[in-house]
Parts: C-alpha cells; structure tokens; sequence
C-alpha cells in the first residue's frame, strides 16, 4: 500500500542444521526400533526353534518307544503339545503292554493247545496199540482152551482112551469150556457196557453174603495154590441196593485178580464195613502190587501192564475195567493202591448204603442203566 518492499534475509544453514537434526534423530530411531525388532525376532525364533526341534526329537522317541524329555516353557500351546505328547507316550505304552499280554496268553494258549494235541494223539496212538495188543490176547486166549478141546476131542474119537484117561479127557473140557465160557461172556459184558444197555435187577442186598459166595467159588483155586483168604464181612450192617449176580461179578473179579498176581504161599485180606453213609469193600493181597506209572490206568480198557508177549498171567484183563463200569452203574466208586512192585495191592470199592440213599420208585425192581 506504500509502495515499499521490505526483504529479510538468513543463512540457509541456520534453517537447514534442525531439519537434518530431526530427520538424523528419526533415522536412528527407526534404525534402532528395527534392529530391536530384529534381536527380538530372533531370540523369539530360537527358542520357537528349539522348541520345535525338541518336539521333533520327542515324536522319534515316541515312535521308538523312548521315554519322552521333559520339557517347560511360556509359551501356552508348547506346554499343551508336551502334555500331548506324554498323554499319548502314556496310552501308547499302555496299549502295548495289553498287546503283550494279550500275545503271551496267546501264546500260552497255542502252547497249551499243542500240548493237549500232542497228549491227545499220543493218548490215540496208546490206546490204539492198546487195542491191537488186546485183539492179540483175545485171539491168543480163546485159542489156548479151543485147542486143548480140539485136542481131547480127537483123542475120545479114537475110542482107544482107557476109562480113567477119559475122565481126565472130559474135565479138561469141561474146564476149557467154562474158560473159554467166561472169556466170551466178559467181552459180552464189555460189548454191553460200551453201548450202554447193561441191566440191573435192583433189591436190597447184604454185601458180607454176596462176598462169601464170591469167596466161596474162589476157595478151591485157593486151596490149591496154598493161598489163605482172610475175611471180616459181618452180616446185616452192610446192605446197599443193587443186582445181585453184578455185585457179585464185581467181587468176584476183584478177588480173583488178587488171587491171580499172587503167589502160592501168599495172603489175602477181604473185608466189608460201614463207614460214615458208605459201604466199603477192601480187597488186599500180598502179590505182584502195581507200578505207580501203571496205577493211574488200572481199571482202562485195553490196557495191561505187560504186552501180550511178555504176559505170565492168562485172561483178557477186562475184569477190572468191567468192575469199575458196574461200581459207577450201582452209584459207587471204586480205588487201586500200591506201594509198587512187590508191595501187593488193595482195591476199595464204595457203595451207597441202602438206609442213606432216597429211593423214589420202591415197586420198581428192574431198572436200565446207562454208562455214558
């Protein structure tokens, strides 16, 4: 407005020096915020990289089933991921210690399945040799008496026997005949016993009787081979119901193979007695006694002690087994001891007495029995 123009001048230094100083001063702290930053950052990621790594290692021993290292940091899900991974570190030593119980047992199994498989065939095979040996004294004990017939006979059809010869000629039949009678009639027996359809004519019976005329058939066998029969069987304490003519084929077995593996000069001891509800039948002989391998196998069938060509004794050794059916068939059971070879041996036979057992049909006097 007046015409007047005013002009101010400065060194540029002196506007310039402040700026350079401020930008300076931002520069550095950029500088400085980034290379924090940086060191930070990498601090940061070491530990994440340990970290990491350390997981690592812990899955291998994981998978190799290495205890897994304990491991703490600040870091929320690490410490989730270490618990993680002891949790299945757990389960999985868990799920193989079942694995491996549950393989021993079945392997115990497997071992226990081939034992018996082995028993079982070992057991067949036995009783098939068994069987053979047995088919071999059958054939060996029904020949013997046959031929001693055939024999005699052919000697009486000749007619040139002097009277005293064919009275000799004749017992000796008649003895062969009832021998070879008794061997047919045990292989009946055991032919009714294996299908089941033995009989039994049930009553009351006194045991001391049925003992004394078992004894009484076996007396002259006795006498003759200078062997003494002891007996204590009172009567009228002993009664249980069963048939007969089987209580007394059971005693009678029983007693002569006592008779049988004992030597002349020897002892056998007989006797009957009530015990507790029981009837109890001990036969005790001073003979041949059993082998205690043998013991357990006593009363089977088609089982000796001694094969068939090594045998001292005749019969078909089926009398002990058909004892042991007829004893179960009249609700008893029956016992062999021995204390060994040469130590003799006692058989004990146990039957209901007849005052403890319940009878539910007292009309009824014949009954089927069933051996299963």
């Amino acid at each position: 407005m007046t015409g007047w123009t005013v002009g101010i001048a400065m060194p540029a230094e002196a506007v310039d020096a402040p700026m350079r100083r401020s930008l300076a001063l931002l520069i550095a702290a950029g500088l400085g915020t980034l290379g924090g930053g940086l060191g930070l950052a990498l601090l940061l990621g070491g530990r994440i990289l340990r970290v990491q790594t350390a997981a690592t290692s812990a899955a291998r021993a994981l998978a190799r089933g290495d205890a897994v290292p304990s491991l703490r940091s600040n870091i929320v899900e690490v410490d989730d991921l270490w618990t993680g991974l002891r949790d299945a570190k757990e389960i999985l030593d868990r799920r193989l210690r079942e694995r491996d119980a549950a393989q021993a047992e079945a392997d115990l199994h497997r071992a226990a399945l081939f034992t018996r498989e082995q028993s079982a065939r070992h057991a067949a095979e036995a009783l098939n040799r068994a069987k053979d040996e047995f088919i071999a004294t059958v054939s060996h004990e029904l020949r013997t008496p046959l031929n001693a017939l055939l024999g005699w006979v052919a000697l009486l059809k000749t007619g040139h026997l002097e009277p005293v010869r064919q009275a000799h000629a004749f017992d000796v039949i008649e003895r062969n005949s009832r021998a070879q009678g008794q061997l047919i009639e045990d292989l009946l027996d055991m032919s009714r016993v294996i299908r089941g359809v033995v009989r039994l004519d049930v009553e009351p019976i006194d045991v001391a009787a049925v003992l004394e005329a078992a004894i009484d058939t076996l007396k002259p066998a006795a006498d003759a081979r200078q062997i003494s029969i002891d007996v204590d069987a009172p009567r009228g304490t002993a009664i249980v119901s069963g048939d007969r003519s089987r209580l007394q084929q059971m005693l009678w077995n029983v007693l002569s193979n006592a008779l049988k593996f004992t030597a002349p000069g020897g002892h056998i001891d007989a006797r009957v007695s009530v015990e507790e509800t029981d009837v109890m039948v001990r036969v005790r002989d001073t003979g041949e006694g059993i082998a205690p391998e043998f013991l357990p196998h006593v009363f089977d069938r088609f089982r000796q002690e001694t094969s068939n060509t090594k045998r001292t004794h005749s019969g078909l050794g089926l009398g002990l087994s058909l004892v042991r059916h007829l004893t179960e068939l009249h609700g008893g059971t029956i016992a062999a001891g021995s204390d060994g070879k040469g130590q003799g041996a006692t058989f004990t036979i146990k039957l209901p007495q007849l005052s403890s057992r319940r009878v539910q049909d007292p009309n009824r006097t014949e009954k089927a029995a069933t051996i299963c």
